[in-house]
């Protein structure tokens, strides 16, 4: 089955660090996981985490990237819909094969679209994540003084 970038790091995870992450163990895990741990020893899939500042950067430049790539796609759709110049077998076969190669580019550039729609999605939710996550906790610490008890 041919890739079509769908199911791009669907197997990762991505977080914030500090978000959520209690005690030595989390803290240990979350470490591991910066440093770019891809794989636990019993084969399953790990994350990446990274800064709440670390995480917007790459978010913005992967929706710059996504941006390029969607800006090739416009220009690239006359690529594969070309005439042959003459009526003669060369000029047929010629055509043939730039039309095959423009179909391919086209299908590279769809691939690397669905895979920076993918990473945005991922990195999206993990700072949507972290706002809920910061924003339940203000609500907590709030609502805890309000009574007297942190």
């Amino acid at each position: 089955m041919a890739d079509d970038g769908t199911g791009f790091l669907s197997a990762f995870t991505f977080s914030v660090a500090g978000a959520g992450a209690i005690g030595a163990a989390a803290g240990v895990a979350a470490g591991a996981a910066a440093a770019g741990a891809a794989t636990s020893a019993s084969g399953s899939a790990g994350g990446f985490t990274m800064s709440k500042d670390e995480m917007t950067s790459m978010l913005t430049k992967a929706k710059q990237t996504r941006t390029l790539i969607n800006d090739q796609l416009r220009q690239a759709v006359g690529i594969a819909q070309i005439d042959p110049p003459g009526d003669d077998a060369s000029s047929q076969q010629f055509t043939d094969v730039a039309v095959k190669s423009g179909n391919y580019y086209l299908g590279h550039l769809g691939i690397q679209k669905n895979r920076y729609d993918q990473l945005i999605a991922k990195l999206e939710t993990a700072l949507g994540l972290t706002v809920e996550t910061d924003e339940d906790a203000g609500q907590a610490v709030q609502a805890a003084s309000t009574e007297g008890e942190y």
